[in-house]
This record gives C-alpha cells, sequence and structure tokens, in this order.
C-alpha cells in the first residue's frame, strides 16, 4: 500500500506546477519572504495563499489590520472570511497541487485539509522545531492536568483526532531531531533549516549600520504578541506598566556598563507602540 501511494505521489510531483500555501496568520511582508513564496514563482510554479485567519481566528485577522501592518497582496493571495469563500477557492481546482500546510488543528484547517486530500493534493507540513518542549518533573498534578484539559478547544482536539488518518502528510520538512515525528509510516522526511535562517543569512552579509560597541535588546512583543489571542490568554503585562519599566532598566544598564543600547523590534510590534 506504501508503495502505491508512493508512485501516486511521484506522478502527481511530476504534474504538479501549483502549490498552494494553508496560512493562519495575515500575510505580511515577512511572511511572504520567509515562506520562500516567491522562489516558487520565480521557478515558474503557480503560487497560491489561503489565509484563513480571518475565518478561523478573526480577532487577530481585526487585531492585524488594526495595529497599522499592511498585507503583502499579490496576485496569488486568497484572504478568506467566509465558508463559502472557502469553498469556492476549492472549486478552482482542476489540476493536482502541492499543498504546504501552516495552519493548526482548527475544524476549519481540517476541514479544508480533508477536502483536498480527497481531490489529490500533496500535502507538507513543517515542524521547525524552534520552540523547545519543557522536561517533566514528575507525574503532572491533578490541577494542573485539568487546567490542561479545559484550556484547550475540546471540539478541535476530538475534530482533529478523527481527521488526522485522513490528511497524513506526504513529506515532512523538519529542522533538528526533535522535529522528526515519532510515527513516520508513509511519510517523507526532508531536513532543512528553520523559516528564518535565509533571513539571518542576508542580514550578516549585510553592513553593520552603526559602528563601536553597543549593546542590543530583543524585544518580544510582550504586550502585544498575537498569540495571546490565538491562545485566548490575557497578556502578561500592560503597555503602561511595561515599557517604562523596560526604558528606566536599559537606562540603568546602560549607564552601570557604559555602553548605549538599541532596541530590536519585534516585527510584529504595533507601529504606534515603537519604541522612542
Amino acid at each position: 500500500e506504501n508503495s502505491r501511494d508512493h508512485l501516486r505521489h511521484a506522478r502527481c510531483r511530476s504534474q504538479m506546477r501549483k502549490v498552494i500555501y494553508l496560512i493562519e496568520q495575515p500575510l505580511d511582508e515577512r511572511n511572504y519572504d520567509r515562506f520562500g513564496i516567491q522562489s516558487w514563482i520565480a521557478r515558474g510554479w503557480v503560487a497560491e495563499v489561503w489565509d484563513l485567519t480571518a475565518l478561523a481566528y478573526p480577532l487577530v485577522w481585526r487585531d492585524f489590520l488594526d495595529s497599522g501592518h499592511k498585507l503583502s497582496a499579490f496576485a496569488g493571495y486568497f484572504p478568506i472570511a467566509s465558508q463559502g469563500q472557502l469553498v469556492s477557492r476549492i472549486s478552482t481546482l482542476n489540476e493536482p497541487a502541492c499543498i504546504i500546510d501552516l495552519t493548526g488543528q482548527n475544524r476549519h484547517s481540517l476541514w479544508v485539509k480533508a477536502r483536498l486530500a480527497r481531490l489529490g493534493a500533496i500535502r507538507v507540513t513543517c515542524v521547525a522545531g524552534s520552540i523547545p518542549s519543557l522536561g517533566g518533573d514528575g507525574a503532572p498534578s491533578v490541577v494542573r492536568t485539568l487546567r490542561n484539559i479545559f484550556s484547550r478547544k475540546l471540539f478541535d482536539e476530538l475534530a482533529y483526532r478523527l481527521a488526522a488518518p485522513f490528511i497524513r502528510p506526504a513529506l515532512v520538512v523538519v529542522a533538528g531531531e526533535n522535529s522528526v515525528p515519532a510515527n513516520r509510516r508513509g511519510m517523507t522526511i526532508l531536513r532543512a533549516h528553520n523559516l528564518d535562517y535565509d533571513i539571518y543569512m542576508r542580514l550578516k552579509r549585510t553592513p553593520a549600520a552603526s559602528s563601536g560597541r553597543y549593546a542590543v535588546f530583543l524585544d518580544q512583543n510582550i504586550c502585544f504578541h498575537p498569540e495571546y489571542i490565538y491562545n485566548s490568554v490575557p497578556p502578561y503585562t500592560r503597555p503602561e506598566r511595561y515599557f517604562p519599566a523596560l526604558r528606566n532598566g536599559l537606562r540603568t544598564i546602560s549607564a552601570a556598563v557604559e555602553v548605549p543600547f538599541k532596541i530590536a523590534a519585534h516585527p510584529r510590534l504595533p507601529r504606534q507602540e515603537q519604541f522612542a
């Protein structure tokens, strides 16, 4: 059975000239760059991005637009805000396609992945391994277990467990040993680097913007990160507390070590909240 699947996938790949990205975060210029979309286009592929953010996470979509960020719209970009628009997009497929799946486990993404699988699409998933898993310190407590259960979206979790056997990826792109799936049956593993590594290499070749000794503070967007909305949790702190404390702390450290500070702002930081 696995041999037949690989043969079918090989035939499809030989015919394919279309790649479709499924995403759940708005396509800004940074994501257009780090997802490698232009590389597909430069090689003669038809590239499309189906952005499910407005459908699956409307608060994230609204926050992105309200924060002053701009979409990196191109001819193949399709923001999808309703199930009808999603059905309409699927109806345009008249040839095999390669699906780069950057979505999660919510019911909207599971539905479209199942539909595309039935149409013969070859699904590719990416496991960057950029977020380390925390080691346990013994068996979890009852309180912690209950908190974990009720903090999840139970419907999405159950839907994923039911749908998983029917939407198994044909290719998994991994970065690091911990990213390799435990169950590899029917999958091809491609070892690659993290999404941001190409950007890092480009910056490394760029001449330094300033000379002399200085320290850098790497901002993590503590007050406004969209992950708070994705995970339905409140921010760790408020801007009226965080930014004054940060400025005072950096000034104190700068005076003590006699080195000026530069702040590398997080790319998701809203423009109106940029550091002065």
